[in-house]
C-alpha cells in the first residue's frame, strides 16, 4: 500500500499546473455534489412539502434572474478579458463588478418602485423577492474572484472557500429552520446571510488590488461582447429551472417540492457527464490535428457510462426516493426516469456541440435553445396543469431530445462546411445508440415492482462488465493520457 501511495505521489507531483487544477476542481466537484445529496433529505425532513417547494422555487428564480443581474459577465467575456487586457487584470476584474454591481442595483431599484409586479410575477413574498437580489448583489464577487484564480491555476483558493461555503451553508441553517415557524424564510435567510460572510473574502480581494469599479473600456468591451449572448445563457438556463416555476404557480409548491426531488435525484449522476466532458473536449481539440481521427467510439463509451449510471438510479430509484424524503413525496419516483434519460442526451448534445465550437459555427447556437425553452414553456403550461408533475419531467425530455436534433443538424452542417467527408464522428451510430439509452431507462419503471428482478438484473450486468472491462476501459486510455498532457 505504502508502494501505491508513492506512486500516486510522484505520478501527481509530475502533473502540469493545469492537470493538478482539474484534478482539484474534480474532487471539489464531487464534494459538493455529495454534501449537496446529504443536504436534500435533511431539508425534506425538517420542512413540509410546501415550504420545502417555496425554497426550490427560490433557487430557481435566482438562477434565471441572476443571468440578467450579472449580464453573464463570469461566464464567457472574463476569460477573454483575462487574455485582452492581461496587463491589467486587477482593474479589469474590478470593473466587471462595478458593472455587475450597476446592472443589479437597477433591477433592485425596480423592484422597490413596482414590488407588486415582482411579487406576482415570481410568485414569492415581497421579503424572498428582496432577498433574491441581495443574493444577485453578493454573488458576482466569488464568481470574478473565482473564475480569475481558475484562470490562472491557483486552485487552492476556490477549492477551499467553496467547500467552506457548502458546509457552513447546511451547518448553520438547519438549527434556525428546526426552531423557526416561517421555514422556507429561515433555510433561505440563513443562506443568504452565510454568503455574504464568505463572499466578503473575495470581495475585499479585489478591491484591495483596484478599487476602480467604472472603466468606460472595459464596460463597452463587456456589453457588446456579453448582450448577445445573454438569451441563450437564460434559454439554457430556464429549460432546466422553468419547470419548476410552471409547476409552483399552476398545481401548487407541494408539486414543485415532489418534482425537485425527483430532479435531485435524476440528476444526480451529472458530476459524472462534468468529468468526463472536461476530459473529451481538449482530447478531441488536440485529435482533430491528426489525420484520420476518429472519436466515434470514444463517444459512444462516454454516453456509455453516463446511460450506465443513469440506468442503475432509475432501477433502485424507488428506494433511492425513499431515502431522500418521506412518505408524501414517493409519487415522484415516475418522474426520474425521463429527468435521467436527459441526461443522456445532455452527454451527446455537448459531444456535438464541441464539433460546432471546434469550427466556430456559434451563430445558430442561441437560435435553438431560445426556441427549444419556448416549447418548453408552452407545453409545460398546457399540461402540467392537467397531469402535474410528472408532465413536466417528460417535457424535459422531449425538450432534450429536441436538443439533441437540432444539434445534429447542426453538427453534420458543421461537418460538411468545413471538412472533405472525412469525418470524426459517426452522426447515425451515436444518435441510435443514445437513443437506446434513453428508451432503456424509460421502460424501467416497469421493474419498480420486482426488486429481486431488479437485483438480477444488476447482477447480470455486472458480470457483462468484468467480462468485457478490458475492453471497454481501454477505450478511455486517450482521454486520460491526454488529461495528464494539459
Amino acid at each position: 500500500m505504502s508502494l501505491s501511495l508513492g506512486t500516486l505521489k510522484s505520478k501527481y507531483k509530475d502533473l502540469s499546473l493545469a492537470a493538478k487544477a482539474s484534478v482539484w476542481y474534480a474532487v471539489c466537484g464531487i464534494l459538493q455534489k455529495a454534501i449537496g445529496v446529504v443536504v436534500v433529505p435533511l431539508y425534506t425532513r425538517i420542512m413540509d412539502s410546501t415550504a420545502y417547494g417555496t425554497y426550490t422555487v427560490f433557487q430557481s428564480w435566482y438562477t434565471m434572474l441572476f443571468v440578467f443581474t450579472s449580464l453573464g459577465l463570469a461566464n464567457y467575456v472574463f476569460n477573454n478579458g483575462m487574455l485582452k487586457y492581461k496587463e491589467d487584470r486587477d482593474g479589469f476584474s474590478s470593473a466587471m463588478l462595478g458593472l455587475s454591481g450597476v446592472s443589479t442595483l437597477i433591477f433592485t431599484a425596480s423592484f422597490l418602485l413596482f414590488p407588486s409586479f415582482w411579487t406576482e410575477a415570481l410568485g414569492l413574498s415581497a421579503p424572498l423577492v428582496f432577498l433574491i437580489f441581495v443574493r444577485c448583489l453578493i454573488s458576482p464577487s466569488y464568481e470574478f474572484w473565482a473564475e480569475r484564480l481558475r484562470y490562472e491555476f491557483r486552485y487552492k483558493g476556490v477549492v477551499a472557500l467553496t467547500l467552506v461555503l457548502t458546509l457552513a451553508v447546511p451547518v448553520v441553517s438547519v438549527p434556525v429552520i428546526l426552531l423557526a415557524d416561517d421555514k422556507a424564510a429561515a433555510a433561505l435567510v440563513c443562506q443568504v446571510v452565510v454568503m455574504s460572510l464568505v463572499y466578503a473574502i473575495p470581495l475585499f480581494s479585489i478591491l484591495r488590488k483596484s478599487c476602480k469599479l467604472f472603466n468606460k473600456e472595459y464596460w463597452i468591451y463587456a456589453l457588446r461582447f456579453n448582450l448577445p449572448l445573454i438569451p441563450s445563457m437564460f434559454a439554457t438556463l430556464a429549460l432546466q429551472q422553468l419547470n419548476r416555476v410552471i409547476i409552483s404557480g399552476t398545481v401548487g409548491e407541494s408539486q414543485a417540492a415532489i418534482y425537485s426531488v425527483a430532479f435531485s435525484v435524476g440528476s444526480v449522476t451529472m458530476f459524472i457527464y462534468s468529468a468526463l466532458e472536461q476530459a473529451y473536449r481538449p482530447w478531441f481539440y488536440q485529435g482533430m490535428g491528426t489525420k484520420g481521427f476518429r472519436s466515434t467510439s470514444v463517444g459512444a463509451l462516454l454516453i456509455a457510462l453516463v446511460g450506465g449510471s443513469c440506468w442503475l438510479i432509475t432501477l433502485f430509484s424507488p428506494e433511492v426516493m425513499r431515502l431522500f424524503a418521506p412518505e408524501e413525496y414517493q409519487g415522484g419516483v415516475y418522474a426520474i426516469a425521463p429527468i435521467a434519460a436527459s441526461t443522456v442526451l445532455i452527454m451527446l448534445y455537448s459531444i456535438l456541440i464541441t464539433v460546432e465550437y471546434y469550427f466556430e459555427e456559434t451563430v445558430p447556437i442561441p437560435i435553438v435553445s431560445i426556441l427549444i425553452a419556448i416549447f418548453n414553456y408552452v407545453v409545460s403550461s398546457w399540461l402540467v396543469p392537467i397531469f402535474g408533475y410528472i408532465a413536466a419531467s417528460y417535457v424535459t425530455l422531449a425538450c432534450y431530445t429536441l436538443l439533441v436534433l437540432g444539434h445534429l443538424y447542426l453538427c453534420r452542417r458543421a461537418m460538411v462546411v468545413h471538412m472533405s467527408g472525412d469525418y470524426p464522428l459517426s452522426l447515425a451510430s451515436l444518435m441510435t445508440f443514445t437513443f437506446g439509452c434513453v428508451c432503456l431507462i424509460v421502460i424501467t419503471q416497469l421493474l419498480f415492482g420486482f426488486l429481486w428482478l431488479r437485483v438480477g438484473v444488476v447482477a447480470a450486468a455486472l458480470v457483462c462488465l468484468c467480462v468485457f472491462r478490458e475492453r471497454a476501459f481501454g477505450l478511455l486510455d486517450p482521454l486520460i493520457k491526454t488529461k495528464k498532457r494539459l
